[in-house]
């Protein structure tokens, strides 16, 4: 799921993408060119758009860098945080476990008294 940030930054791509689009279709039916003069321009046109791609392409990969630096921070505090409640959980169920074993034993040993005197 994305978040605003990374939902505005993709507004500004795909208003350059559709815009490119509708321009380059614009270009080939309204000039009067010539095949060959079209052809160049075309070209010129693409390796624009393919340079403005790559660089819009680096930023995002920039930016997913970060996001997942983040995330992995996050998913570290989150481990360190279920060890510790695991730990204490494990320390909780051994005071348990030990409270009601001096119980038993000293239930077992008054009886072991009554019975056998």
């Amino acid at each position: 799921m994305m978040n605003d940030n990374e939902e505005k930054m993709l507004d500004p791509l795909m208003a350059f993408v559709v815009g490119s689009v509708i321009g380059a279709a614009l270009a080939l039916l309204m000039g009067p060119r010539r095949k060959p003069a079209l052809r160049k321009e075309l070209n010129r046109a693409a390796k624009r758009t393919r340079k403005d791609f790559y660089k819009s392409g680096k930023r995002l990969r920039g930016k997913t860098g970060d996001i997942l630096e983040d995330g992995a921070g996050v998913v570290a505090d989150i481990r360190k945080e279920l060890e510790r409640f695991v730990d204490d959980t494990r320390q909780n169920l051994r005071d348990v476990v030990n409270d009601e074993m001096k119980g038993l034993e000293k239930n077992l040993g008054k009886r072991k008294s009554r019975i056998f005197g």
